[in-house]
């Protein structure tokens, strides 16, 4: 019998990451917070798709989720971002303060006025600018400003509906992405500045 090498009670599956065995328990619990999980870990994926349930059953719509997966999850994996390496204290509402100033810039653009929000709270301010690089990326791809705009409306209204349910959308949302950014040429470090 294997055991764990967290807890040293009985082993139940492999890690790739760490190369030895480990226990359930272990592994949902220290799960891309200890563990530096191999993005095709089959525990990995299966946590992931059960947080995007989540997720979707707080506000969503499959359809779109899967026509949009790609800019979704990057526009989330910069909140994510934001929340790991710059503004761990970074909140629900903040994030959701960050979703409105992105959306409520790109209204304003949309009519020919240079707008750019600044919050005087540095964890929105800074999530939004995350928001805005993913943004910008996408655009000099080509992407319709209107696909762009219904995908951060889009994630508003989950941490919107989150809000009102009472669910944490950091943490789904930290739980339903990957470990990176997908197809499009973005290093993590982009999205964020050092802390001076």
């Amino acid at each position: 019998m294997q055991l764990c090498a967290h807890c040293n009670k009985r082993a139940n599956r492999f890690c790739v990451a760490l190369g030895t065995q480990i226990c359930s328990q272990c592994c949902g619990r220290y799960r891309r917070i200890v563990i530096e999980c191999s993005e095709n870990c089959r525990f990995l994926l299966e946590s992931r798709r059960q947080a995007l349930k989540k997720l979707l059953s707080v506000y969503g719509n499959s359809e779109f989720e899967l026509t949009w997966f790609e800019l979704l999850h990057n526009l989330r994996f910069a909140l994510v971002q934001i929340k790991m390496r710059v503004a761990p204290a970074l909140t629900d509402d903040e994030a959701g303060e960050a979703l409105a100033n992105v959306v409520d810039s790109r209204r304003i653009q949309e009519k020919g006025l240079i707008y750019e929000y600044k919050s005087v709270n540095p964890n929105v301010q800074q999530a939004t600018a995350a928001l805005f690089k993913v943004i910008s990326i996408y655009e000099k791809m080509k992407v319709q400003s209107s696909t762009l705009d219904n995908c951060v409306k889009y994630l508003l209204r989950q941490a919107q509906s989150s809000k009102n349910k009472g669910a944490d959308f950091i943490q789904l949302t930290t739980g339903a992405v990957g470990t990176r950014f997908i197809n499009i040429d973005m290093p993590s470090t982009v999205l964020t500045e050092e802390k001076k």
